[in-house]
């Protein structure tokens, strides 16, 4: 199954609307997700960023509906959060680090589809998938290897 000239120009409206929405709400979105008290303190509408950031997340499933199905958006949504989480503590850069991994994945599974004639949708995840089983492997978080020769010794 390909994607569509009209499913890649849906996905990249939706990209370009999440974007400006997580630059211009950016910390909005930091303080209302981590710490909701304070942000009602500091005078934010907590609901309103709820609703806006639940908005944004319907429209990129809706969007991915139509090129992927929904339990590989799911895993399209976690896995590169997963993957760049094993890497950061920084929201900042697990943002930027979770949107390289996405969109790595998505080419690289672009290219496995169109090459090997596969579907798009599960193509896209097993890379996205594979990604994260090597950086759990090798993130400085899990620290795998220097475990094991420590229980070498």
């Amino acid at each position: 199954m390909a994607v569509s000239d009209s499913d890649i120009m849906t996905t990249a409206v939706v990209l370009g609307l999440v974007i400006l929405f997580v630059v211009v709400f950016y910390k909005e979105l930091l303080v209302t997700s981590f710490d909701a008290t304070y942000a009602k303190t500091y005078g934010l509408n907590v609901q309103v960023v709820h609703y806006a950031l639940m908005l944004v997340l319907t429209l990129v499933t809706v969007s991915a509906l139509q090129t992927v199905g929904i339990i590989l958006v799911v895993a399209m949504l976690i896995t590169p959060a997963a993957t760049a989480f094993l890497w950061t503590d920084k929201l900042a850069t697990m943002l930027i680090l979770s949107a390289a991994v996405g969109v790595v994945s998505s080419m690289t599974g672009l290219f496995f589809s169109y090459t090997f004639n596969w579907a798009s949708g599960p193509a896209i995840v097993i890379v996205a998938a594979g990604l994260f089983a090597l950086s759990f492997i090798f993130s400085p978080k899990q620290n795998f290897f220097k475990l094991q020769r420590s229980v070498a010794q």
